[in-house]
């Protein structure tokens, strides 16, 4: 078995999943949540009228990119299993919800063809009640900084980094961090990478997550290029839908 069909292998069992991060987020069979409240009039994007949960929670939904908003070769895979624990971003460290929590969210897991090891696109949104301004960067910096160096659920070795693009368009804020996953506690034989890109346009939080298996043109995963074109969808998807 060649070396590459053990990355491959390695990026097909451990990341062929949809972290359980977004605490509240709609999972993506679910309905939306409930409310036993009286219908507001007022719209969900009105200044004049606070956020309702319930409200959110379809619109994060309605706002999520779908195979079809990306085109060929993305597809939606049959089932999305769980890694992790539910509101960590490492073992025993919450994400960035456990320091920030958001009013409403949802996320959903695309793969990038039908091949074993394809790529693999995590999108998330997360709303909250006033624009976030400075205190999600925050909370993102306290989230990334415990998760910096761990092993994951599969035994793997995880090198955190903050780097990538600090602005994207139409954005108020952009956050960027890459997860480098190697065999080994040396951290020499790399077995893929994971870039996670977020960016604020008001109250609304867009994140992508992209795990890819390096090249010998992007050896350490340092291009945000796909990463960047995949937000760039997702954010103005995000726009249409609240009307930020």
């Amino acid at each position: 078995m060649t070396r590459r069909t053990l990355l491959r292998l390695a990026l097909a069992t451990a990341v062929l999943a949809v972290p359980t991060g977004c605490s509240g987020a709609a999972t993506e069979s679910a309905p939306p949540a409930q409310t036993t409240a009286a219908p507001s009039t007022a719209s969900p994007a009105s200044p004049s009228a606070a956020p309702r949960k319930a409200d959110d929670e379809r619109l994060a939904a309605k706002a999520l990119v779908t195979a079809k908003d990306l085109g060929k070769p993305w597809i939606k895979p049959k089932s999305v299993n769980s890694t992790g624990s539910k509101g960590e971003l490492c073992p025993g460290k919450p994400n960035v919800d456990g320091h920030l929590k958001p009013l409403a969210g949802s996320r959903a897991g695309l793969v990038q063809g039908k091949q074993t090891g394809a790529n693999i696109g995590v999108f998330t949104i997360r709303t909250y009640p006033e624009p976030p301004a400075s205190t999600f960067g925050k909370a993102w910096e306290r989230a990334t900084a415990a998760c910096t160096k761990y092993q994951d659920a599969a035994k793997l070795y995880v090198v955190t980094t903050s780097e990538g693009p600090t602005s994207v368009s139409g954005a108020d804020e952009t956050f960027a961090r890459v997860e480098r996953i190697y065999y080994d506690a040396d951290h020499k034989l790399l077995a893929y990478a994971r870039q996670i890109l977020a960016a604020r346009q008001g109250r609304v939080v867009s994140e992508v997550e992209y795990a890819f298996l390096t090249t010998k043109a992007d050896p350490k995963g340092k291009d945000f290029t796909t990463t960047e074109k995949l937000l760039s969808t997702q954010l103005a998807k995000t726009s249409s839908v609240f009307g930020q």
